[in-house]
């Protein structure tokens, strides 16, 4: 699915956020603490690599792999890449992030931006960023979540459920992407309960940060040492 809009993504992500994405992107990039110099990241579900090109700009990360399964989607990444003269730090390729290629303990850093409800299991996905963790190494995760205010979350779930699926579909031609994106929305544990989940894999110093009224999230925690 990911695939038939890629063309469309960046442009899609843009109109329908209202650019607040970019704002999301940076405040994960201004969490990160203590990266020890030429820090490893990975950043799963990298999509068209937004959020791997915003991590080239911390000067502790000397390199980033970004994984996804759409390759149509990585073409888009790798383009982007070469346009930003990035080719030497990031590199990517196809993984799934319930079952990765890498070694345990091989990152400093682990991230992922809205695409850990995609997963065929975030809970699988959740056990192996603890895996290729190394001790002390951290994770941020960036998703959607439903707002706690009832006046927010009366006008979010209106626009999300009718105004985005209507928008995101005729401008995609894809009739069932945007829909998919406000189902897998609402099913989704958030705040506290992601946390949760986030306990059971083995991290530790796990937070949940609402970010524009709760329809983001930034979940952060990491590997004990």
């Amino acid at each position: 699915m990911f695939d038939r809009i890629a063309a469309r993504y960046d442009f899609l992500n843009s109109v329908l956020s209202l650019g607040i994405h970019h704002f999301w992107r940076k405040t994960l990039l201004s969490s990160l603490t203590n990266l020890s110099p030429k820090s490893l990241a990975l950043d799963l579900a990298t999509g068209t690599g937004d959020l791997a090109i915003t991590l080239a700009r911390h000067p502790q990360i000397a390199k980033i792999w970004g994984c996804d399964m759409g390759e149509e989607m990585l073409n888009i990444a790798k383009k982007k890449c070469q346009k930003n003269n990035l080719e030497n730090k990031i590199s990517f390729f196809i993984d799934d992030g319930t079952n990765l290629s890498f070694a345990e303990k091989s990152f400093d850093l682990v991230t992922i931006s809205f695409g850990i409800r995609n997963f065929s299991s975030f809970e699988k996905g959740l056990e192996e960023i603890y895996r290729v963790l190394r001790p002390g190494g951290q994770v941020r995760i960036l998703e959607f979540a439903i707002p706690m205010n009832k006046f927010v979350r009366i006008f979010y779930l209106y626009y999300f459920r009718y105004i985005l699926p209507l928008i995101g579909n005729i401008l995609s031609g894809d009739k069932a992407a945007y829909t998919y994106l406000n189902q897998t929305v609402e099913i989704f544990p958030f705040g506290k309960e992601f946390t949760e989940f986030m306990k059971k894999s083995g991290l530790i110093e796990t937070q949940a940060l609402p970010l524009t009224f709760g329809i983001c999230q930034l979940y952060s925690a990491r590997r004990p040492l």
